[in-house]
């Protein structure tokens, strides 16, 4: 039987027609496959041209800057900018990739939807047919987190081994001290009270009293301190001290004070807590020299794994907590990170020896806590203790 020319041609089509939308199925199908991967990546993903114009974002990129759809533009130091730039990063990787055709790489500090965000941005370029440089995708990794962490895993080697510096110089300055003490005592114990020589013995003591002070903190601070660690109710002890925190407050400063009716028992030294809320209230006191806020609170805390990953210092558990929190100046990050450093101090030595916090820190790390502390420039800060809960 002989087939139509007009037949076969049809045939042929239609066979043509059906072999194209397989192979742009198969296509859109490879499409949403990328798509899928790009948009699941933890990092964020931008594809840009020469003209710096964004090609192609994944969700990551959308979530951290979801305002950049809506800016009017799709330059990318317009849309990834706040404020917005005219004209690239001076070391911004992806120009250079442009440039050479090689692969760079830089770390911005870049205002994100979840604030202050470090980036590490990885350029690479994609290349034509001809080797030159068609577009550039850039890989974007988010390294805030992990930076802190490895700031506070050092700090934390650095507090050790001045720790154990500390430690061994107190022993051997206490003992000396003790000799002092001692003669001291001994002469006092032989002078008669009209003896000119007395004040002078009675100075020496003094002196004397408040070095073996300075020791006690650098033994706290160095963890090496005798605690006599008990079962210590935290809303006892705040109530107790309920005088001497309003003779420490000026009166300009309002206090307030919250105490959890259901709280638990810690495990502590209670006379170490009565001078960490001492030395709690006293540096938020000097924080807010034009008046403010003191709010004392305690309350129970069930820690789990999700936040010992941010907090190196934390243990999952149950615990129970005491914060103090002001209305003050606040603290920088620079001050921050040097915070419960002996010796580290922003009133100048005349009005301190930078021990008090580092001492506070050392007492609660010792008795199987931590501190927390909260704080921004001009919005106050909150210092909050962890201490373990008396097991029931």
């Amino acid at each position: 039987m002989r087939v139509h020319p007009f037949e076969g041609g049809i045939s042929v089509f239609f066979q043509i027609t059906t072999e194209r939308k397989r192979a742009e199925e198969a296509l859109r199908m490879e499409e949403q496959k990328l798509r899928s991967v790009i948009d699941n990546l933890t990092a964020g993903v931008v594809l840009l041209s020469p003209r710096m114009e964004v090609l192609l974002t994944n969700r990551r990129i959308d979530e951290w800057f979801p305002d950049a759809k809506r800016c009017g533009t799709t330059v990318c130091h317009r849309a990834y900018r706040d404020p917005p730039r005219e004209e690239p990063c001076p070391d911004c990787p992806t120009v250079v990739a442009f440039g050479d055709g090689a692969t760079h790489e830089a770390t911005h500090e870049v205002k994100t939807a979840r604030g202050e965000r470090t980036l590490r941005i990885i350029a690479v370029p994609l290349k034509d047919a001809q080797g030159a440089v068609a577009s550039v995708i850039e890989t974007i990794e988010d390294t805030t987190d992990r930076d802190r962490l490895r700031a506070q895993a050092r700090g934390a080697e650095k507090f050790k081994a001045v720790g154990q510096l500390a430690g061994g110089l107190a022993h051997e300055f206490n003992n000396k001290m003790s000799v002092v003490l001692g003669y001291s005592d001994s002469l006092l114990e032989n002078l008669p009270p009209d003896n000119p020589l007395r004040a002078d013995v009675e100075e020496i003591q003094k002196a004397g009293r408040r070095a073996a002070e300075l020791t006690r903190q650098l033994l706290s601070f160095s963890q090496k301190q005798m605690l006599n660690v008990q079962s210590v109710g935290l809303n006892d002890v705040v109530m107790g001290m309920g005088g001497t925190i309003a003779k420490l407050i000026g009166r300009d400063v309002e206090l307030s004070i919250s105490l959890d009716s259901h709280l638990a028992e810690a495990v502590a030294d209670e006379r170490q807590i009565e001078e960490a809320v001492i030395c709690l209230v006293q540096n938020a006191n000097d924080a807010m020299p034009k008046g403010g806020r003191l709010s004392i609170k305690t309350e129970n805390a069930e820690i789990g794994e999700a936040y010992c990953q941010m907090v190196p210092e934390a243990r999952p558990g149950r615990y129970v907590t005491l914060s103090v929190q002001d209305t003050g100046k606040g603290m920088t990050r620079e001050v921050l990170d040097h915070l419960f450093e002996p010796f580290f101090t922003t009133k100048g030595m005349a009005k301190g020896t930078g021990l008090a916090l580092s001492a506070v820190h050392g007492m609660v790390k010792q008795s199987g806590g931590w501190i927390s502390v909260s704080t921004e420039p001009g919005k106050g800060a909150t210092f909050r203790i962890f201490l373990p809960e008396q097991p029931a």
